[in-house]
C-alpha cells in the first residue's frame, strides 16, 4: 500500500526508517458542546469555541510529536514535522489509505465517504522517523503552492483575482465551460441534512468543498442559493426541515406604518454569520472562484411583505413599495460588500420574483435598486451575476440595464433569444431544468439535452452552460456525472 504524499511533502518522508501514523482530535464531548452553544445563539462564544477546538486538537498533535521525539532521539533518529491530508498538494482523499491502517473509529474520529473526519476538529497524518531525517523548515516556508488556502490568505490583499480577465478568458477559450448553480449534493456527500449546512457555515463550506472535490469541471463553485437568509435577519418566520431549504411564513410587514417603523438589520443577525463563515472558508480553501449567493431586493420585499402583496403595492402603494425597497437595498448593498470582503469571485443575485412583472416595472422595481448594489460592489475583482428564473424573455432588456457582469437564465427562458439579446462581453449562463432534468430524468437524457442546448448555443462563446436555477436535494449522481459527461463530448466532437 502506498501514501501519495505529493511533490512537496514526500521529500521530507522518503528517507525514513518508520512512519507514525496519528489521529488527534477534540473529541466527541467538544463537539457536541459546540453544537449547544451554536442552538445558544451566542456567536461571540461559537466563533471563540470554533478556534479553541482546533487549538486542541493541533495541540494533542504536538503532543504526539513529544512523545515520538522522547522515545526515538535518544535511539539517535531524527523526526520529521507531522504532515496531514489534505495540505501542500496532499490530497484529502488519502486519508481513505491512512485510516485503513488504523483500528475502527481510533479515538472515536469516523471519516466519510468524501474523506471528511467526525468530530470536526480532528487531524491525521504521518510523522516520519530515521536515521536521516532531519526536521525542516515547516509550514508555508517549505511549500511553493499558491493555491493553498493558507497562502491564499496571504496573498489576497496582495493580488486578488482579476474576474474581469477571468471572464475574458473563459470568452476567448475553445472551451465550453459548466457551472451549475449546485450545492445539495455535496451535503449529502457529508452524510449531512440541508439543515445543518443551512445553520452551519463550517458544513455549508465542507459541502462545497466536498462537491467539488467529486465533481472538479465545474468553472465555479456556488454556496448554496438560501433565499430566507437575508429575510430572517429583518425578522420573518421561517419554516425549517431537515431535508428541505427553509421558506419564509407569514407576513412580517402589512402596512406603511410596518415598513416605515422596519430597521435596517445588522448583519451579526440571524444565520447571515454562518454564510458569512461559508463564503470566506471556501474562498481560503477551494482553489478555484467561488460565488456567494444573496437574494435580490424586489424579492426580498415581497418575502417581507407578501408577494401577491408587493406586487399589488406597486400600484396601489407605491411609496410603501418604493420605501421597503430603499431598506432592503440598503441591507443588501451591506451585506454584499461584507461578501466581498471574504474574499470571494462574486455572488450570484437571485431575483426571481422580478420576472412576474412587466419590462418596465421590473426596470423600476427592481433593476435600478440592483443597479445601486452592482454599483458599489462590481469590480475587476468582483462579479455580479443576475438571476432571474422567472424571466421568459420578457424583461430580459431591465435586466441588462442593471450592468452586472453575468445573467443567469431559468428553464423557462429561450436560451438563443436570450444570447441575442445580451452584451457579447458578459457572461450569459443556463438554464438546464434542475427539477425535470437533473433530479427526475435518466442520466442518458440528461446527457443528451446538454449537448442539445450546447450545439443550439455554439455561436456564442460568452455562454456557460448551468442549471436553470440551483438543483433541488437528492440530485441522483449519476446525473450530475451525465451532465459534464455530456459538456466533456460536445467539446471532444464540436467545441467551438
Amino acid at each position: 500500500m502506498e501514501l501519495h504524499t505529493g511533490t512537496v511533502i514526500t521529500p521530507y518522508l522518503l528517507d525514513a526508517d518508520r512512519y507514525v501514523l496519528f489521529i488527534a482530535t477534540a473529541g466527541q464531548e467538544f463537539e457536541q458542546f459546540q453544537h449547544e452553544v451554536k442552538s445558544s445563539g451566542d456567536i461571540l462564544r461559537e466563533f471563540l469555541l470554533d478556534s479553541l477546538g482546533s487549538a486542541i486538537a493541533e495541540a494533542v498533535v504536538r503532543e504526539v510529536c513529544s512523545k515520538v521525539e522522547s522515545h526515538v532521539l535518544p535511539l539517535g533518529y531524527g523526526v520529521s514535522h507531522p504532515y496531514s491530508p489534505g495540505y501542500c498538494g496532499w490530497h484529502v482523499t488519502q486519508q481513505q489509505l491512512l485510516f485503513s491502517l488504523l483500528p475502527e473509529q481510533p479515538c472515536g474520529v469516523r471519516l466519510s465517504e468524501s474523506s471528511l473526519m467526525s468530530p470536526i476538529k480532528s487531524v491525521s497524518g504521518v510523522i516520519a522517523v530515521g536515521e536521516r531525517i532531519v526536521k525542516r523548515k515547516y509550514g508555508c516556508e517549505l511549500c511553493g503552492k499558491m493555491d493553498c488556502y493558507k497562502n491564499r490568505n496571504k496573498l489576497k490583499k496582495m493580488i486578488p483575482m482579476n474576474v474581469s480577465k477571468w471572464i475574458k478568458d473563459i470568452i476567448a477559450s475553445d472551451k465550453s465551460l459548466s457551472m451549475p448553480i449546485m450545492t445539495h449534493p455535496g451535503i449529502e456527500l457529508l452524510g449531512k441534512k440541508v439543515l445543518d449546512a443551512v445553520i452551519d457555515g463550517e458544513v455549508h463550506f465542507q459541502a462545497i468543498r466536498a462537491l467539488n472535490e467529486r465533481f472538479p469541471k465545474a468553472m465555479a463553485c456556488t454556496a448554496i442559493m438560501d433565499l430566507t437568509v437575508e429575510a430572517e435577519a429583518f425578522g420573518a418566520q421561517l419554516c425549517m426541515s431537515e431535508h428541505e431549504v427553509p421558506t419564509v411564513t407569514g407576513r412580517l410587514l402589512t402596512s406603511f406604518e410596518d415598513v416605515d417603523a422596519l430597521q435596517i438589520p445588522s448583519l451579526d443577525n440571524a444565520r447571515v454569520p454562518q454564510y458569512l463563515k461559508a463564503n470566506a472558508l471556501a474562498a481560503a480553501g477551494i482553489n478555484k472562484p467561488v460565488f456567494a449567493g444573496c437574494i435580490g431586493p424586489y424579492s426580498l420585499a415581497g418575502r417581507l411583505f407578501d408577494m401577491t402583496e408587493i406586487m399589488m403595492a406597486i400600484y396601489t402603494e407605491p411609496q410603501t413599495a418604493t420605501l421597503l425597497l430603499e431598506k432592503c437595498t440598503e441591507f443588501l448593498l451591506s451585506y454584499c460588500q461584507a461578501i466581498k470582503a471574504t474574499g470571494v469571485a462574486g455572488v450570484v443575485m437571485a431575483e426571481p420574483a422580478a420576472g412576474l412583472l412587466s419590462d418596465e416595472d421590473c426596470f423600476q422595481y427592481s433593476s435600478l435598486y440592483v443597479k445601486q448594489i452592482i454599483e458599489a460592489v462590481q469590480d475587476d475583482s468582483f462579479a455580479v451575476i443576475l438571476h432571474n428564473c422567472g424571466n421568459t424573455g420578457h424583461c430580459t432588456p431591465a435586466m441588462l440595464k442593471t450592468g452586472a457582469k453575468g445573467y443567469h437564465f431559468g428553464n423557462k427562458a429561450d436560451m438563443v433569444e436570450a444570447l441575442k439579446a445580451c452584451p457579447a462581453d458578459v457572461l450569459v449562463m443556463g438554464n438546464l431544468d434542475p427539477v425535470g432534468l437533473f433530479k427526475m430524468a435518466s442520466p442518458e437524457i440528461v446527457a443528451r439535452q446538454t449537448e442539445e442546448l450546447l450545439n443550439r448555443t455554439s455561436s456564442y462563446p460568452n455562454f456557460v452552460i448551468s442549471s436553470g436555477c440551483d438543483t433541488p436535494p437528492e440530485i441522483p449522481f449519476t446525473n450530475i456525472e451525465a451532465f459534464y459527461q455530456g459538456v466533456e463530448r460536445y467539446n471532444n466532437e464540436c467545441g467551438r
